[in-house]
C-alpha cells in the first residue's frame, strides 16, 4: 500500500510497532490494548474513541484524535502563526 493512501490507524500501527512479522504485537503492547483487539479494529477500520488518546499518545501525537476519529473529534486545529 502506498504510505500516503495508509488510513491513520495503519500509519499509527506502522510507527508503534514497525513493519514485518510481530508489528502489531509490538504495535497493540504500545496502545495498552491486545492484539486481538488491535486485529479487529484494522478489520472494522474504526477506531473505538475511548482508544483514540492512548494510540496518539503511543504515536506522540503524530496520529490524532482527529486523525483517527473526525467523527467524533472534528477536523484537526489550526495552529495560529506566532
Amino acid at each position: 500500500m502506498n504510505k500516503q493512501n495508509l488510513r491513520p490507524i495503519d500509519k499509527a500501527v506502522e510507527m508503534a510497532g514497525g513493519t514485518g512479522r510481530g508489528s502489531k504485537a509490538r504495535a497493540s503492547r504500545a496502545f495498552g490494548i491486545s492484539h486481538s483487539y488491535l486485529c479487529k479494529i484494522l478489520r472494522e477500520g474504526r477506531v473505538p474513541s475511548e482508544q483514540c488518546l492512548a494510540i496518539q499518545n503511543a504515536v506522540n501525537g503524530e496520529v490524532t484524535c482527529h486523525d483517527l476519529r473526525p467523527d467524533i473529534f472534528g477536523p484537526p486545529p489550526i495552529a495560529k502563526a506566532s
